[in-house]
């Protein structure tokens, strides 16, 4: 997940475009996959249990909580200063509406591509729904 998405779901900028450095791209997991390879979108709903750093684009306060941020590798690898810069400007748009007001569109969406794919090669998948 890249940090324009983290910045759009959660708070302001978190530094986190070096962690962004050592993620392949998916142009560079397909290419090295060879000929067939298919990728599919897979858009996060808004009421998503699954608890990784994307689950709660709709649902900001889960982030305050340790417990659910523990269980998100992406925010474990922050520099804990960093992490805590976001987790306080995050509280703090929270408290003010600065969060709600930037964000208010998110309320009208049931699901959000926020980056996540599948990458497949070499075998069938099971029917989507979403293609023709």
């Amino acid at each position: 997940m890249s940090c324009a998405v983290v910045d759009r779901c959660c708070s302001r900028s978190w530094e986190c475009e070096p962690l962004e450095l050592k993620i392949p791209s998916v142009q560079q997991v397909a290419a090295a996959l060879g000929d067939d390879v298919k990728v599919r979108t897979l858009p996060v709903p808004w009421d998503c249990t699954d608890g990784f750093m994307a689950a709660f684009w709709r649902r900001p306060q889960a982030y305050q909580d340790p417990a659910v941020r523990q269980s998100m590798s992406g925010l474990q690898l922050l520099d804990p200063q960093v992490l805590t810069r976001g987790m306080t400007q995050l509280r703090i748009d929270l408290k003010d509406g600065t969060w709600q007001r930037k964000n208010n569109h998110l309320f009208e969406l049931d699901a959000l591509d926020l980056g996540w794919r599948l990458i497949s090669t070499g075998t069938t998948l099971a029917s989507d729904p979403n293609e023709s």
